[in-house]
């Protein structure tokens, strides 16, 4: 039992680290996503895989969540309009 909580706790570590790593930006006005150098490296996407624009990024959220991400994201950008651009969307 010991092990295996060891094995959790380290599992738990590790997808908390990569989910601080996992940075994405948006450039609303230019319609343009670019993704932090360490996601690049930690996914090893190729360059002809990055996603260029909003669109092409939803693509690459899972279908089950595709709905939600949208949402969420029309929700942030409509307030960060309301706010004259005060709030970083990453």
């Amino acid at each position: 039992k010991n092990a295996t909580l060891r094995r959790e706790k380290e599992e738990n570590r590790l997808a908390l680290e990569t989910a601080e790593v996992v940075i994405w930006h948006l450039d609303i006005a230019r319609d343009a996503v670019t993704l932090s150098e360490e996601s690049v490296r930690l996914f090893a996407i190729a360059d002809s895989l990055l996603p260029r624009t909003l669109a092409e990024f939803v693509e690459l959220v899972h279908a089950e969540d595709r709905a939600r991400f949208k949402d969420d994201l029309d929700s942030l950008i409509e307030t960060s309009e309301k706010n004259l651009g005060k709030i970083r969307i990453d």
